[in-house]
């Protein structure tokens, strides 16, 4: 008698809905990276140009294809277009290597695409547009405290001096002037002050280093 093998594996359980049916799962399509929907040989950007202009955000120049571009493969406009778009502009624009012309016409490609992106409400945009009050906010108050900072250390300005009718000096500008050359000569005279500390230590350690020298020259 021949003996049969009997396997080890489990019998497969299929899942049935309470119909009796069998259960399927519905697939759901991965999002695919702009980079393989992008036109990216010239050859296809230059077909696509013709066909809809609207899809690259830089006309073609001096023999080159046309940059930034927005639409797919079969020229549909996206909104991972316009972020990619936004996104590669603001790179160029911060990089210093690049020229000052190539800089100046990122940052209005990256306008152009912000503006796309709040007129057809790209939601991935809306970080990058709170980012951005944020920034100047910050930048506001970085200018105000810069300008108390400089109101604090002008304290005394000098007046014109004004005569009158008589050819005689108004004497409220005199007396201002004279507060003001006050304030400034103290501020001098504490300058000064601190020079000559400084040079006096200056001395003084100078002097002990010497006087360490000749020591350890007796020493010896």
């Amino acid at each position: 008698m021949v003996s049969k093998k009997v396997s080890s594996r489990k019998p497969k359980i299929r899942n049935r809905n309470a119909s009796g049916k069998k259960s399927r799962k519905k697939s759901r399509k991965k999002s695919r990276k702009w980079s393989s929907i992008a036109p990216m040989k010239s050859s296809v950007r230059n077909r696509l140009y013709k066909k809809d202009p609207s899809c690259f955000l830089v006309p073609p120049m001096h023999g080159n294809a046309p940059k930034y571009p927005i639409c797919n493969k079969h020229g549909k406009k996206l909104c991972k277009g316009v972020l990619s778009a936004k996104m590669r502009a603001n790179l160029v624009s911060r990089t210093y290597r690049v020229s000052t012309k190539t800089r100046k016409s990122a940052r209005k490609v990256g306008k152009k695409a912000a503006a796309i992106a709040k007129k057809h409400g790209c939601g991935v945009m809306k970080d990058i547009f709170k980012s951005r009050k944020r920034k100047k906010s910050r930048k506001k108050s970085r200018k105000k405290s810069r300008k108390k900072s400089r109101k604090k250390a002008i304290t005394c300005k000098r007046r014109r001096v004004r005569r009158g009718t008589d050819g005689s000096y108004n004497q409220e500008d005199l007396a201002h002037n004279q507060k003001c050359a006050e304030q400034y000569t103290r501020k001098s005279r504490k300058k000064s002050r601190k020079k000559s500390r400084k040079k006096s230590r200056k001395k003084s350690r100078k002097k002990s280093r010497k006087k360490r020298r000749v020591g350890r020259n007796d020493f010896e």
